[in-house]
């Protein structure tokens, strides 16, 4: 039977590395806590459809992220009483990710993941992933933890033997932080005396972003939204689910800024757009993913201006943004971990 990972023997205990692809770590450790999660995710995937079982391990193992957002929605909507069928033809050769149905209704779904499109970014994470991994490989006997904080990237390689060095003078003095700063590069370093002689971690967090010219969350998010709305024209219910891959988003103001528009930020509606019309709804999740899926926030936005609106009772338990008398309202619905059963995850 087909597998999203391998049946292999699992002796890998450590952490996951900065600059390691996700699903490497998944398929290899042997930790309790992603045990569990790779029997539940093989729950989910053992009921998907024997003709495409094969293609989906490859995005899987390939994408593994987005590839696990779409797993994570069909077990949504099967959770919530919908019949779900994967790759419904639509006519011309159009294939949405999913066609649910409940009772006398339904409504195809489409899946996307808004991830970072700039290049400079994506190789400034990588340079400042492989000096978090660094460290953690030479220091691992001092006894300091380390959190690592960029206040500006940059985009040439970072010179890690110098940071190691600097990090040894400023332990070795008693210092609790240092801030190096290279070419473009400006990243402050902040050391925290272990209470015991474990294992050194250095930890990282993204600090403040710099904001290279066409990589403005917005943006970003209403080109996703843009492909996909134009990819499809369905006489039927249609809404796009997004995975926000920014942990800052806020839900729901930034997904309504996103799709209405705000002149501030020079950004105009998707809605009113003449293929934007063709969108029933948009379905916001922030950052999804396998660590903790059930702990995000996420809101449906439904869309005053389409062609074809949503059977009102098929969504009413999820937290929503309506139209009512002219005016946005917000509704209240459940949490994730109330719509999808899981069980207890160490």
């Amino acid at each position: 039977m087909p597998t999203l990972f391998d049946q292999i023997p699992r002796i890998r205990t450590g952490p996951m590395k900065y600059t390691e692809d996700l699903f490497t770590f998944y398929n290899q450790s042997s930790r309790v806590e992603v045990e569990q999660r790779r029997l539940l995710f093989e729950k989910w995937f053992s009921t998907y459809p024997e003709p495409l079982k094969k293609r989906f391990i490859s995005q899987f193992r390939t994408h593994m992220k987005p590839a696990f957002f779409e797993l994570f929605v069909r077990e949504l909507l099967i959770s919530t009483g919908f019949a779900v069928e994967v790759e419904p033809s639509v006519g011309s050769g159009q294939t949405p990710d999913f066609c649910a149905t409940r009772g006398k209704s339904k409504v195809y779904i489409e899946c996307a993941t808004s991830s970072v499109d700039s290049s400079t970014e994506k190789l400034s994470d990588k340079l400042f992933n492989e000096l978090v991994d660094y460290l953690n490989n030479t220091l691992q006997d001092t006894l300091f933890f380390g959190w690592l904080e960029t206040q500006n990237k940059g985009s040439t390689p970072i010179k890690v033997s110098e940071v190691r060095k600097q990090c040894i003078t400023a332990m070795d003095v008693g210092s609790e932080q240092i801030m190096y700063t290279q070419d473009d590069w400006k990243i402050e370093i902040k050391f925290l005396k272990k209470t015991e002689p474990k294992r050194t971690r250095f930890v990282c967090s993204t600090g403040v972003e710099t904001n290279w010219i066409g990589n403005d969350p917005f943006i970003r998010f209403q080109k996703t939204i843009r492909t996909k709305a134009s990819a499809y024209s369905i006489e039927a219910p249609f809404i796009i689910a997004v995975n926000l891959e920014d942990w800052a988003v806020e839900l729901p103001m930034e997904a309504k800024i996103t799709l209405f528009g705000e002149r501030t930020f020079g950004l105009d509606p998707i809605f009113t757009a003449s293929k934007g019309t063709r969108v029933s709804a948009v379905l916001f999740f922030k950052d999804i993913g396998p660590d903790s899926p059930w702990n995000r926030e996420y809101v449906l936005i439904e869309n005053p201006f389409c062609t074809v609106k949503l059977p009102q009772e098929l969504f009413t338990f999820f937290d929503r943004v309506v139209s009512s008398s002219g005016k946005l309202v917000f509704k209240k619905g459940k949490l994730l971990k109330h719509l999808i059963p899981l069980p207890s995850l160490a």
